[in-house]
């Protein structure tokens, strides 16, 4: 009987020990526990733009164009690709992407306004460039009231354009008299002469031009007026011999560079020259009296016309 429990005892013991083993061997597998979706990417809300220097120069330059993406609360964003235009003038990229700082930049060549675009999806920004001359010209007359046949100086000035750095200056100036006197200057002369032969009013036009085909002009006006013209006109006799008298006239008062053509007498000879002459009567000059008539007309410089005339009698 003993041996018999014994048996059983240990069939039980057994049997436990196979049971323990089965369940070490076959443990229970752990759930998965699933991935957080990824955040959505920033939406680009706004484009800001800004120039420097914020001017073209109308004889040409060069700006940058700085750029900043941000999204609707105002954090830059990075990594985006941005389209870029210009109304004139021309950009060195055609797209730029921003940095970590959400900025891009560019660079303006041109010699124009113009505005310069950015686009990406979702947002567009734009900046207007104006376009100034780089100096500014004058032109003055010393005299604005003259007579013909004077020679005015004129005066020139050239002022650069306050606030422009390293702005060119003229590399040629023209001075157009309006007389159909034109003198070429050197771009640091200041001053040159009209002579103005002609009676009337005239417009001198100076043109300064830089070295890349850009101009710019200024005007002065002025008048040259003739003073009133008085002639009077002298005869002296200066020989005699058989049957001829040698004359002298002078239109007195005629101003110089004045023309006078003279009439001396019905059927002698007629002259155009100079303001003083000798003539040589004989008797069919004269009439039944001895007399002689002489008219001198005198061209002024400036195109006023003058005549004077006077009778003579000669005693041959």
């Amino acid at each position: 009987m003993k041996r018999g429990i014994a048996g059983v005892i240990l069939s039980s013991v057994l049997l436990a020990g196979c049971g323990d083993s089965n369940n070490n061997s076959n443990p229970a597998a752990p759930t998965p526990t699933p991935s957080p979706a990824p955040a959505p990417a920033a939406t680009a809300s706004r484009i800001e733009l800004s120039a420097s220097p914020t001017l073209l120069l109308l004889s040409g330059s060069t700006v940058t164009i700085t750029g900043r993406l941000t999204d609707g609360s105002g954090a830059a964003l990075g990594g985006r690709t941005i389209q870029l235009t210009t109304g004139s003038g021309t950009l060195n990229v055609a797209s730029a992407v921003t940095d970590q700082n959400g900025m891009f930049t560019a660079t303006l060549t041109g010699s124009a306004s113009t505005t310069v675009r950015a686009s990406t999806s979702g947002a567009d920004g734009a900046v207007d460039v104006g376009a100034i001359a780089p100096f500014v010209v004058g032109l003055d007359s010393k005299y604005s009231v003259i007579q013909p046949g004077d020679t005015v100086d004129m005066l020139i000035s050239v002022t650069p354009m306050p606030g422009l750095a390293n702005a060119p200056g003229p590399s040629t100036l023209t001075l157009d008299c309006g007389n159909g006197q034109t003198i070429s200057l050197g771009p640091q002369q200041r001053t040159a002469a009209c002579t103005y032969r002609e009676k009337g009013g005239f417009v001198a036009t100076l043109t300064a031009a830089t070295a890349n085909g850009w101009s710019t002009t200024a005007t002065t006006r002025l008048s040259s007026e003739g003073k009133p013209v008085n002639i009077t006109l002298t005869a002296r006799e200066v020989a005699s011999g058989p049957g001829e008298i040698e004359m002298e006239f002078i239109a007195v008062g005629a101003p110089d560079r004045s023309l006078c053509s003279w009439d001396f007498g019905e059927g002698t000879k007629k002259v155009d020259g100079a303001c003083n002459q000798n003539f040589v009567y004989a008797p069919p000059d004269v009439d039944d009296d001895g007399n002689v008539t002489i008219t001198v007309t005198v061209r002024v410089p400036g195109g006023d016309v003058v005549t004077a005339e006077t009778t003579i009698t000669l005693d041959f």
